[in-house]
């Protein structure tokens, strides 16, 4: 591992913050290309109120960590994992790569802006007052997902498979575009007008029947 993404990760894996964006400066200052490829931040790690920009996250993996107040800005989120992780206020703007993927996630009340991602892979994952911002999904695959009480605007859906996937009282379900997809059991919850259903979803009512 280089010195420079040695350091990196101990600020990391340490919580702190505020020297890791003074060294990121720094590396920026000099050009450097900075990387954390096939890194691994596991449960225990205090992941708050980190600005990361510009860094490759090609294969790296947050492993039952819980994310909170962070900024992931115009990074490479080729193959980033989250696997059973928490998120909470954060931020994704101008991220792309393919490959990107979360299962078994909380993620609440995080932005997702100008993201353009290929494949990306999303299962048994829970978002939560989630706003998507000129958002396009690329052959993604959903399953067993759900987004609730969050925020459309210019969100794409390109070639996906969703399945068990659930739209609950979100705004802007006219801003949900979805394009020669495979979707099977799908629904939306709280939708006032049924013509702003997306192609392949079916409506619920959303309310609980009595006996």
């Amino acid at each position: 591992m280089s010195n420079t993404k040695s350091e990196l990760v101990h600020l990391i894996h340490k919580g702190r913050a505020a020297a890791f964006a003074l060294e990121l400066e720094q590396l920026e200052e000099s050009g450097a290309a900075i990387s954390l490829e096939a890194e691994t931040f596991r449960s225990g790690t205090p992941v708050n109120k980190f600005h990361f920009r510009n860094i490759d996250f090609t294969n790296v993996a947050f492993e039952q960590c819980t994310i909170s107040e962070c900024t992931f800005e115009a990074c490479n989120l080729e193959g980033t994992f989250f696997d059973g992780a928490t998120l909470i206020d954060c931020t994704f703007t101008q991220c792309t790569g393919e490959g990107f993927a979360m299962d078994t996630c909380t993620v609440s009340k995080t932005s997702f802006v100008d993201w353009s991602i290929e494949a990306p892979e999303i299962n048994d994952t829970q978002f939560l007052q989630c706003t998507f911002n000129k958002v396009t999904f690329v052959e993604p695959t959903l399953e067993r997902s759900s987004f609730r009480q969050g925020k459309f605007t210019k969100v794409s859906i390109q070639m996906g498979e969703l399945t068990h996937v659930e739209l609950r009282e979100v705004e802007g379900m006219e801003q949900l575009s979805v394009e020669e997809s495979e979707v099977q059991r799908c629904y939306v919850v709280g939708l006032k007008d049924a013509a702003l259903l997306p192609t392949g979803f079916a409506q619920k009512s959303g309310k609980r029947r009595t006996l």
